[in-house]
């Protein structure tokens, strides 16, 4: 309305204005390709640890029973701390307060059109043992001499496959190992009743409304529950059972790749893998993938959403290289933080480090400048309460993003949460176009065998949103 304006006989004045915003979505995390976790199948054996492939990166997802200690490494779906430990309400029966119900969510994002096939690689718990040796996994030897088992993938008398997918490890060490090849590692641990019972696993398929944010998401397919397992695996394969509540015979699904759900997209188009579990005690690993219709990599790319669990099963003395996080162009100026649960549990003695590394195709050079590293105070392992943890004190500055000394300590890395801070340069630039592009990697070498679950999530400090025009 203009007052005086009025006078002249321009009683109103229409007026517009228009801005356009960019928002970043929560943070990918660890898999810049089609697939999430190692694929067995797509693998020629034995590889190069130093260097490994990007079908074998040399982890699983993981995912743990809610009544599984916190203290296993799965700070997220894990709902009991046996000990102090970071984000615990106490010790004994204490109840983990980062656990989430609804488990883990994996983004799946089209990088172009088609019609595409989610899957998931050895979807239910099977006890086998972490390292899949004859010492605590001798029905794995029985099943890599089975002759005939029905309803299985490869044909029932296919015995070269089954001698290959079944056979134990027989040096736990050795990363080349040939029993390493299919070793998922489930793990059963005691409950806080003493008792074992297996976790059952459920996977859902949902389609994203809002870019990175699963609340908004509309289910597209599931859910499907998979039966934990602890037996004799030769049993139900020979026999070519179907377990109680499980959705077709054991043989199809144990160290299989299995349809999830087909779903269509184009560039932009997002869907979530949501990951879920119900109380039992034991930690189940697994693989994610987006397959097209003639069984090569779809164009996708499938990632851990802000927060992800991995079990790393990797031998002595290997050097590991692989994505950590993507950080966009856009996150220019922001400050990038990664937070690690239990990353030092390894074998006794072993001792490692880790290095934040800088995007390939950005602009920074070959190492980041002004990180630092912390642990929180609390009551550490072993400690009285308010005792300095893991790395001793308030955030320190680390040159070139590395920490080292890394180790299995109770006292200083056990169970316990660290904080790396990376400050993204105001001037930071990448490769946002293509997928492939802006990803943070990490080295990380442990002087001896490492086989764990750990926890880790990331984010930028910050407005997700900020006007650009």
């Amino acid at each position: 309305t203009n007052t005086f304006g009025q006078i002249l006989g321009m009683a109103t004045t229409n007026i517009a204005a228009t801005a356009t915003a960019e928002y970043l979505k929560p943070l990918a995390m660890r898999s810049p390709s089609n697939q999430y976790g190692n694929d067995p199948d797509n693998t020629n054996w034995p590889i190069d640890a130093a260097n490994p492939p990007s079908t074998y990166p040399n982890f699983w997802g993981n995912i743990e029973g809610a009544g599984t200690a916190k203290q296993q490494g799965d700070a997220y779906a894990a709902n009991w701390c046996d000990i102090p430990t970071d984000g615990c309400n106490g010790s004994g029966d204490g109840q983990n307060l980062d656990y989430t119900s609804n488990g883990y969510y994996y983004t799946v994002d089209f990088t172009g059109t088609a019609t595409t096939s989610l899957q998931v690689f050895d979807p239910a718990f099977v006890h086998v043992g972490s390292l899949c040796d004859a010492s605590s996994s001798a029905q794995l030897g029985a099943a890599s001499n089975l002759t005939n088992i029905p309803s299985y993938p490869q044909g029932p008398t296919n015995t070269a496959d089954i001698h290959k997918r079944f056979q134990p490890v027989t040096n736990a060490s050795a990363p080349t190992d040939a029993g390493y090849e299919y070793c998922t590692g489930d793990q059963t641990f005691p409950n806080s009743a003493g008792g074992s019972p297996v976790p059952n696993t459920t996977y859902r398929v949902l389609k994203a409304s809002v870019p990175g944010d699963p609340s908004s998401a509309q289910q597209v397919c599931g859910p499907v529950t998979y039966p934990g397992y602890n037996g004799n695996v030769a049993t139900p394969l020979q026999a070519g059972t179907t377990l109680p509540g499980a959705p077709a015979p054991f043989a199809t699904y144990f160290r299989q790749w299995v349809n999830l759900c087909q779903v269509s997209g184009q560039p932009g188009d997002e869907y979530f893998i949501q990951v879920s579990t119900d109380n039992g005690s034991g930690s189940n690993h697994f693989s994610l993938r987006g397959t097209t219709s003639s069984g090569g990599a779809a164009p996708v790319t499938i990632a851990g959403n802000t927060y992800m669990g991995i079990f790393t099963n990797v031998g002595s003395n290997q050097l590991t290289k692989f994505s950590l996080v993507r950080v966009p162009g856009a996150a220019a100026g922001h400050t990038l933080v990664l937070n690690f649960y239990d990353i030092g549990d390894s074998n006794q003695g072993t001792v490692g480090q880790l290095q934040v590394m800088p995007p390939p195709d950005s602009n920074i050079g070959s190492s980041f400048s002004n990180c630092t590293w912390s642990g929180s105070n609390g009551s550490a392992v072993g400690f009285a309460p308010n005792t300095p943890r893991a790395p001793w004190g308030p955030a320190n500055s680390i040159s070139s993003c590395l920490i080292t000394g890394v180790n299995s300590t109770p006292s200083n890395w056990n169970a316990q949460w660290s904080t790396v801070t990376v400050p993204i340069p105001s001037g930071y630039t990448c490769a946002d176009s293509d997928p492939s592009g802006c990803w943070i990697t990490i080295n990380e070498k442990f002087n001896g065998a490492v086989h764990d679950v750990t926890s880790w999530n990331a984010f930028l400090l910050g407005d997700p949103v900020r006007l650009v025009k």
